[in-house]
């Protein structure tokens, strides 16, 4: 799968991770799940926020789930160029 630059090869796991569960999981959750370090996963967390591939919930402990837009883009169904121009915007 080709990916965009801003993009982390845990970026990947992640998305892959949420589209699995279809409840809302806690970063400590993912980083337990995927054997990554918690602020790790919530660094990740935002950028994948950011570009609009998963949707946060909640300000102090936020959990994430996925959006519409990050589905797609499992499925190869958004083009990365689609996703490095949301980069300039997002």
């Amino acid at each position: 799968m080709r990916c965009p630059d801003w993009m982390d090869p845990a970026d990947l796991r992640i998305l892959d991770f949420l589209s699995q569960h279809d409840e809302k999981a806690a970063p400590e959750t993912i980083a337990d799940s995927l054997q990554y370090r918690e602020s790790y996963i919530v660094e990740r967390c935002g950028v994948l926020a950011k570009h609009g591939l998963i949707q946060p919930e909640g300000r102090l402990d936020p959990t994430y789930q996925m959006r519409n837009l990050g589905t797609l883009f499992l499925e190869g169904k958004v083009a990365v160029v689609d996703l490095e121009e949301r980069r300039s915007t997002a």
